[in-house]
């Protein structure tokens, strides 16, 4: 087939959205498809797999703007795109962003109007500035934002509407106004490799080594790119919960650092109890170390840690505005980021190690389940489906 893939930035390094789009491009092109990603901006000298054509609108870079891209580039962008999928000769489309249609519409960030109401919630860290964390409807590019995401999930032209969890999918649903029985669910995978059981223990052992860590101490490990979004805050008052309580307990902090960051930590009185690593893509060791992950998630589609924890078989708090919360069982996940007591509560019931057993036991691990190989057959099929079905309509050949 040939396939047009859109995306607003390609840049495998800036997100675990944009890495598992890179991933699942090179896994369609690795299949014989010819691809072709449209997008705003393209990283300059980012690595493209073999089989793959980028196409960006503004050549040479053009900055990091993710979905704060401002208002009249998110414009030019929804343009430019229809119009080259328009005058180009692709057998299929397929759109990972909710501001530009096509055949198939599978936006892997989640609905945009969803994300701005829960991330208001979610206190100084998830958002920029006074106008964002109150009134973000003012600002023009949130305007466009939302006018563009509307008109893209109603679009007529949109023949498949593919969620990345059945928590996006209510919202597709809604917002584009189908049944949620017409659009399909194709959750998340990862691609990170678990280390085998002998690594896994040398590393667990010199990690907490380093970082003073005893071996009784239950260890919560707070993974993300975007803290605040990811309920840092919360996170960091539960501990503080736990410890006053008495439970040996600890936590690591991976991900960006800055000063409002360390005052957070600080406010929150577990400097003692806290050890931060800073940002880094080294998950599989961090996972050997700790015994929970800790994703109280204000919003995300599907969030990447969830089920890199699953696939190395730690267990999970998750939210229930994480689309990644469909694989983990209801008691494990908590129903409000906010609520710091059930959020403590949950967090101390895996201090047990019989209990972290027992959880751990019945977790999914299946790599057919939880890989990108399965999101990539599954993406084949309903892009394989589409194009024949476009070819009939135009009455031509068979697509292979």
């Amino acid at each position: 087939m040939n396939i047009a893939i859109l995306i607003e930035r390609y840049d495998p390094g800036m997100g675990s959205m944009e890495a598992a789009a890179a991933e699942l491009t090179g896994l369609l092109a690795g299949r014989g498809h010819a691809v072709t990603i449209l997008a705003a901006t393209v990283t300059p000298d980012v690595s493209v797999p073999a089989g793959v054509t980028m196409r960006p609108m503004i050549p040479g870079g053009g900055g990091r703007h993710g979905w704060r891209m401002g208002a009249l580039r998110l414009w030019r962008f929804h343009r430019w795109a229809k119009e080259q999928l328009a005058n180009g000769s692709f057998d299929v489309s397929l759109s990972l962003t909710s501001t530009v249609p096509a055949m198939v519409l599978m936006p892997w960030s989640g609905v945009q109007r969803e994300a701005l109401a829960r991330l208001r919630d979610g206190g100084p860290l998830t958002m920029h500035n006074w106008i964002e964390r109150h009134e973000p409807w003012v600002l023009p590019r949130v305007q466009v934002l939302l006018w563009l995401e509307r008109r893209t999930l109603r679009d007529a032209g949109v023949r498949r509407r593919v969620a990345a969890s059945t928590y996006v999918r209510e919202q597709i649903a809604e917002l584009g106004r189908v049944a949620e029985d017409r659009v399909e669910v194709i959750r998340r995978g990862t691609g990170l490799t678990p280390l085998d059981d002998r690594e896994r223990a040398a590393v667990r052992e010199s990690l907490r080594a380093a970082w003073g860590v005893g071996g009784d101490t239950t260890l919560f490990l707070f993974a993300a790119r975007d803290l605040g979004r990811q309920g840092l805050e919360p996170a960091l008052r539960a501990l503080a919960m736990l410890r006053a309580q008495g439970a040996d307990s600890a936590m690591i902090l991976a991900g960006p650092l800055s000063y409002r960051v360390l005052r957070v930590v600080g406010r929150c009185g577990v400097r003692e109890g806290v050890r931060i690593v800073g940002a880094t893509t080294r998950r599989a060791e961090l996972l050997a170390a700790a015994d929970v992950t800790v994703a109280p998630i204000f919003f995300d589609a599907a969030s990447a840690i969830v089920i890199e924890s699953l696939a190395c078989g730690v267990p999970v708090i998750g939210s229930a505005f994480d689309g990644s919360s469909d694989w983990l069982d209801v008691d494990e996940v908590i129903a409000d980021p906010r609520n710091v007591p059930a959020l403590a509560a949950a967090m101390k019931k895996l201090v047990d190690p019989q209990e972290r057993r027992r959880v751990a036991g019945g977790l999914v691990r299946d790599p057919s389940l939880l890989g990108m190989e399965r999101v990539a057959d599954e993406v084949e099929r309903v892009l394989s489906e589409e194009a024949k079905t476009a070819a009939a309509i135009q009455g031509g050949a068979g697509i292979s």
